[in-house]
């Protein structure tokens, strides 16, 4: 993924860390006032079949963040890391076609089922229970 769609990444990505740039204030920042995207790193990659040769892809990538902002004393910036899904539909025929990015969230671990997830390999993860 990183190899073949990481500008279209940093395309949908861009825009909406710049609408979470709020996200960012910590306790040395209280007002954002500036967020660039720097570079991205796929971490993670999951298939969900939707029937039909039809694939669901999120994509979990780490994001580095320039931030700048307002502070008790001037101005302040640093470089933060933060997690985002991005999620792809393609069809797989002799490879994958008609690839399209759906959807961009934060990277929530809480909210994906590791049972219904596919490898990389697009076989089916088998879980042992302990």
């Amino acid at each position: 993924m990183e190899e073949n769609y990481i500008d279209d990444i940093m395309r949908v990505l861009s825009p909406f860390v710049i609408s979470k740039k709020d996200s960012f204030e910590n306790d040395n920042i209280q007002y954002v006032t500036y967020v660039n995207l720097q570079d991205v790193y796929v971490v993670g990659v999951t298939f969900k079949d939707l029937g039909n040769n039809a694939l669901e892809i999120r994509t979990t990538v780490e994001a580095e963040v320039e931030v700048k902002g307002k502070s008790r004393y001037g101005h302040e910036s640093f470089e933060e890391s933060a997690c985002y899904n991005v999620f792809f539909n393609a069809v797989l025929e002799n490879g994958l076609h008609h690839v399209k990015i759906t959807d961009v969230t934060e990277y929530d671990i809480s909210r994906y089922e590791r049972n219904k997830s596919l490898s990389q390999n697009l076989v089916p993860y088998m879980y042992e229970e302990d």
